[in-house]
């Protein structure tokens, strides 16, 4: 006597119903993918921008919107612009393209022959015959050691770092709100002299005392905790920062040199 088939169990049809069910929905997002990437609806009719200046998108003008790899086309417009810190590209359905320029924020300018901005990143633009931004504070003495050949490239050197740094620390500090640096001159990777100026003086011809403000010794171990003690000094000594030649925080015990 023959034996009796079983019928298929509820596992094996399970299967079979779900690779009908994947094969369904693989098939209908192939066909809706293709009709959005074919339809005219969605052809890019214009693209915005945040910024001001005349910047030329015409070519992304009538490509289709879905097709478009945004990240590509940012790294693309973003190496024709270097001052800006990051470009990103939006789409706006059905038919609009929008490029957010997101701008560098510079942390000072670098006197090398020419002036050039720099951010906390170490990245360069700008390059003008005169100081870009009277407000922002001017490192000086890295010729020799740094030579900009390529806006938007980030420089790695020891003083330069050296010198953010400090800008950095001195930024975040609350202490330091009444006070702006003028100038930050790297005597080597470790070393550094700079110059504070209270907001409330305001430099003119033949004010007692350096226009640049107060010149400031310090190097990089401990720079925190040194920051700190300075703008206690600082404060003490507010009413005679006039005659105040420098003060040497290198050692141990700071020093403060008056002027005769």
């Amino acid at each position: 006597m023959k034996k009796q088939q079983k019928p298929p169990g509820k596992a094996a049809k399970f299967v079979a119903g779900f690779i009908l069910v994947f094969v369904a929905v693989y098939a209908l997002t192939v066909s809706v993918n293709r009709a959005l990437k074919s339809s005219d609806y969605f052809r890019i009719r214009e693209v915005i921008t945040n910024d001001r200046l005349a910047h030329d998108f015409s070519y992304l003008v009538g490509r289709n919107i879905f097709e478009l790899n945004l990240q590509r086309e940012a790294r693309f417009i973003a190496a024709s612009f270097p001052t800006y810190k990051k470009i990103r590209l939006i789409r706006i359905f059905p038919d609009q393209l929008f490029v957010d320029f997101v701008k560098r924020k510079p942390l000072a300018c670098v006197k090398l022959g020419r002036y050039w901005y720099v951010d906390e990143e170490s990245v360069f633009w700008g390059g003008e015959d005169r100081p870009l931004t009277p407000a922002l504070p001017v490192i000086t003495g890295l010729e020799g050691r740094i030579a900009v050949y390529q806006q938007g490239r980030r420089y790695s050197d020891a003083a330069l770092q050296a010198s953010l740094s400090l800008l950095k620390e001195i930024r975040a500090n609350r202490a330091f709100s009444g006070y702006t640096v003028s100038r930050v001159s790297p005597r080597d990777n470790n070393t550094l002299s700079f110059f504070v100026v209270p907001y409330t003086r305001q430099p003119a011809a033949g004010a007692p005392g350096d226009p640049e403000g107060v010149e400031i010794k310090i190097n990089r171990e401990g720079l925190k905790e040194k920051l700190y003690i300075l703008a206690q000094m600082l404060a003490q000594l507010k009413s005679r920062s006039a005659n105040i030649e420098y003060i040497d925080l290198r050692f141990k015990d700071p020093v403060i040199k008056f002027r005769k």
